[in-house]
């Protein structure tokens, strides 16, 4: 199957979350599988441009890449990008695109339509509620309907990563020709790492004391200040728990929760890692006793599986909507988004910790039975396959697999 894939940004631009590592995952185990995949993106960069080469194509983990030139940051207006997409098109069986409110989205919809291609498109959790409010509400449903809502009805489909974005779309009229696949994880890239643990060496104070993890992104949306004043709540029971916050600054975010550590006296209790890669980023994930997703909204929390692949329990909101997975492998806890019950759920790991071990073996049980990117790539193969014959109905499974 010729595959191509259309996003705004793409490895090794991390600091814009877990739709550039679940992309590249998912086009990676692709290839491996047989399958020519193509990756038409941008060279923007959280902060910055990527240095990559320009509007030619290059291979990336057996994928071809063509990074184009971003001509406005805000919306990642790309002219090169589509005059791409126009030009390579005629060579694909169907074109995934990957976000909704991003102009390159829309232009290669229209790209697709008027080459004869089916897409699939993935709104990637920003047709979520919470997610919509947050950002403006009027402004985004504005978007949706001048934009948005046309791209998703000539789409062959629409994919979700779980079940709770889709039924979160519904709500916008969005019901036909949907699919559930997740997001999945590579469990023997999660072991943990040899030698001296290069966390310890930045941080040595952390030794011998618990600690509470968040890894993603500093943005709102994340309730990262819940996380905060929960934790002021752990160290002021007289706990020896220490905080680490790990991920890039979202929005100039991290001032605002710094200053909320401050205003907590948390001082000495906290620390921010920035982004975390490689050694490090294992490090955190393996030296976690506790790790903490407190988000208002989230699709799903690629975060969260790679937390539970390296067997840590897990403390999430119930907005995440891994949340039915963890409850029904007992693989952590789920709380209302406020700090008490989200403060009372992380003790509760910490003072029990034969519980957090069993949790911990319970996640990544859950993870080798449902989210590799063997079983995951494979569901999404099974779509496009429904795709291609004009198959795809309403609420399509993939054979049972990776469902709850």
């Amino acid at each position: 199957m010729r595959i191509l894939h259309v996003c705004p940004f793409f490895v090794p631009a991390y600091g814009f979350g877990g739709l550039v590592k679940s992309v590249h995952e998912l086009c990676r185990t692709l290839v491996r599988k047989g399958h020519e995949i193509t990756v038409i993106t941008t060279d923007c960069d959280l902060e910055g441009r990527l240095s990559v080469p320009k509007d030619r194509f290059v291979t990336v983990d057996g994928i071809e890449v063509t990074y184009a030139p971003i001509r406005l940051r805000r919306g990642f207006v790309s002219p090169a990008q589509v005059r791409c997409v126009r030009r390579e098109v005629g060579r694909f069986d169907l074109v995934h695109i990957h976000g909704i409110y991003y102009w390159g989205t829309v232009a290669a919809a229209r790209v697709a339509v008027s080459s004869g291609r089916p897409y699939v498109i993935s709104p990637r959790g920003m047709l979520l509620r919470n997610a919509i409010a947050m950002k403006g509400s009027f402004r985004k449903h504005l978007f949706i309907e001048l934009m948005v809502r046309r791209v998703l009805k000539n789409a062959a489909a629409i994919h979700y990563t779980a079940e709770g974005e889709r039924l979160h779309s519904r709500d916008l009229g969005f019901r036909s020709r949907t699919v559930v696949v997740p997001n999945g994880i590579e469990p023997a890239e999660y072991l943990p790492p040899r030698g001296e643990n290069p966390l310890l060496a930045r941080f040595p104070h952390l030794a011998g004391k618990g600690i509470v993890l968040y890894l993603g992104r500093l943005d709102p949306k994340k309730g990262l200040r819940l996380l905060v004043d929960a934790h002021a709540r752990l160290v002021a029971s007289g706990r020896r728990v220490h905080l680490l916050i790990a991920g890039p600054d979202s929005r100039k975010y991290a001032e605002v929760i710094r200053a909320r550590v401050a205003e907590c006296g948390l001082k000495g209790h906290v620390d921010f890692a920035g982004l975390l890669t490689g050694d490090e980023k294992l490090c955190a994930l393996h030296m976690a006793d506790v790790f903490v997703l407190p988000s208002y909204s989230e699709n799903f929390g690629m975060a969260v599986l790679e937390a539970l692949c390296c067997g840590k329990p897990v403390v999430v909101t119930e907005e995440v909507d891994l949340a039915p997975y963890i409850l029904k492998y007992q693989a952590g806890m789920v709380t209302a988004c406020e700090a008490a019950g989200i403060a009372d759920a992380i003790a509760h790991l910490l003072d029990h910790p034969d519980r957090s071990s069993s949790m911990g073996r319970n996640g990544r049980q859950l993870v080798e039975e449902r989210f590799t990117w063997d079983t995951v790539a494979d569901e999404m193969l099974d779509v496009y396959q429904a795709v291609l014959e004009g198959k795809v109905e309403e609420g399509l499974r993939t054979n049972g697999r990776g469902t709850l």
